[in-house]
């Protein structure tokens, strides 16, 4: 099993209660993306800076990520805010992508949802399968 990351075991000991998306994106970003068959970056120091810096292959992330969560029926605002470090590892997962031509392409024709590439597609679905349980 996986340690919980240091977002999960904060809102724990504030006994605050732990989404399912979050607790499963933590364990997605930890490495099981890799068993699910997505790239998967690994964790690092750097994952919870919002600066996406100068080397970042995706310099479009703030565009496109929203773009996916709106196509997969997600509430972006809500994200942003209610689930910060979540959307937070989302972005820099998404600004690490190579993918950026493609993902413009994909979503210009509406397909946001069964793409190979995309490091984020497993914890979007997450997100769609806990809001479809809340309705």
């Amino acid at each position: 099993m996986q340690p919980l990351d240091d977002d999960t075991l904060a809102l724990e000991q504030r006994n605050e209660p732990v989404s399912l998306a979050h607790a499963l994106g933590a364990f997605l970003f930890e490495g099981g993306v890799a068993a699910v068959g997505h790239a998967a970056s690994g964790p690092s120091a750097d994952r919870r800076d919002d600066a996406l810096g100068p080397s970042v292959p995706n310099p479009d992330a703030d565009e496109l990520l929203p773009r996916r969560l709106t196509l997969a029926g997600l509430d972006v605002a809500y994200l942003r805010e209610a689930e910060r470090a979540l959307y937070s590892e989302l972005r820099h997962s998404c600004a690490k992508c190579e993918h950026a031509e493609a993902c413009h392409q994909d979503l210009a024709e509406g397909n946001g949802r069964e793409v190979e590439y995309c490091r984020n597609t497993a914890r979007i679905d997450a997100l769609v399968v806990e809001r479809l349980k809340g309705a």
